[in-house]
């Protein structure tokens, strides 16, 4: 289907806040440019990392260095906006952009979308989309006029994790093994706190024969102490950089131990079983609804995990095979499909029925 007009996207990423944003918006910005026929502009504030990652998939950036001295947000984004005319907004940030523009934007009949949104610009939106995550319903919605949409069936990711049975028999099979294969470790984009080190030294201590599989994000600043840490190291490994295939990586994994974040929910939709590392109290708190459904366990914000316990932990779940099998099979009912096509369908028919229109008209 061919569709007028162009979807805008505003993400960041960085080293100092991650590349999740940015990831979660490429997806869902190729199913509506490959499955729907939109047009799609980025507008992200300067990061050569997160320009590269968006360029790579062919999509137009518009981007301004903020450190700049006569930098304006909110006229630089309503210059985007009327340089690139859009039919709809697709917000994926945490910053300070200001809700006013947001609610004019949508008075001049553009589309406001948000995205796990825990700002009170969420109450300027049409559609908002959530995770499960317990922090959603605590939210004040008063005065809110959209719709909105909670769940993991609203979970956004990209196309090589949508639901495969052959991979969840694959995998179930393999907890037949009375031993762990294969640890991965993968800590997003940039892993500011260093979170892999500490796995790795966690990982140092336990006893026997597994390969440790090792992600290394785009942003990681730490690889030297990492090189001191795998000196004398006493298990095989593997690391990876830039990759462009990670689901083939998790599908070789046994247990995976991450930062929480967007791959976690790659993890269970991939039916690893999982234990995560928090940068704030606030990914605890959404780890948390994971915990409750038996897929994976939250360790708590890093600042607060020592070693011996992250290595205690890891060890409870090598000792446990019918425990991760079980996680396994929960993980693949609640991700029974990718839930990308099932936003961008639901934000094109939001367009094509011509809401907006009616609005600006009235």
């Amino acid at each position: 289907m061919n569709m007028k007009g162009t979807i805008l996207f505003r993400c960041d990423g960085s080293h100092e806040i991650g590349f999740g944003h940015i990831v979660r918006c490429i997806a869902l910005a190729d199913e509506l440019r490959d499955k729907h026929g939109s047009g799609v502009v980025f507008a992200v504030l300067y990061d050569n990392k997160a320009m590269e990652m968006i360029l790579n998939h062919g999509y137009k950036v518009e981007t301004a260095n903020p450190r700049e001295d006569q930098f304006d947000y909110g006229d630089w984004f309503n210059c985007i906006v009327k340089k690139n005319h859009p039919c709809a907004l697709i917000l994926d940030i945490r910053d300070d952009l200001p809700p006013n523009i947001v609610s004019n934007l949508r008075k001049k009949g553009i589309l406001v979308v948000t995205i796990d949104d825990p700002t009170d610009r969420r109450l300027l939106a049409d559609l908002a989309f959530y995770p499960p995550v317990p922090q959603v319903e605590k939210m004040d919605w008063q005065g809110f006029t959209g719709q909105r949409f909670i769940g993991w069936e609203w979970v956004i990711l990209r196309r090589e994790f949508s639901h495969n049975d052959e991979n969840l028999y694959k995998r179930i099979k393999a907890t037949k093994k009375t031993k762990i294969h294969n640890i991965l470790v993968t800590m997003g984009g940039s892993d500011p706190k260093g979170m892999t080190l500490k796995t790795m030294e966690a990982l140092k201590v336990i006893d026997g024969q597994f390969e440790v599989t090792i992600i290394l994000g785009p942003g990681f600043a730490h690889r030297d102490s990492l090189n001191e840490i795998l000196g004398n190291f006493p298990h095989i490994h593997r690391i990876f950089e830039n990759v462009l295939n990670i689901g083939d990586i998790m599908a070789e994994a046994d247990l995976a131990v991450a930062s929480f974040g967007v791959t976690a929910y790659e993890l269970a939709a991939m039916g690893v079983p999982a234990i995560h590392l928090c940068l704030t109290q606030d990914h605890c708190k959404s780890s948390s609804v994971f915990q409750k459904n038996k897929i994976a366990f939250c360790m708590g914000q890093i600042d607060e995990v020592d070693v011996e316990t992250l290595a205690q932990k890891v060890k409870y779940l090598v000792s446990h095979q019918k425990l991760r099998r079980n996680m396994i099979k929960r993980s693949q009912k609640l991700f029974s499909d990718n839930g990308t096509p099932l936003v961008a369908q639901k934000i094109i028919e939001e367009i094509n029925f011509g809401k907006k229109e009616k609005m600006a008209n009235s």
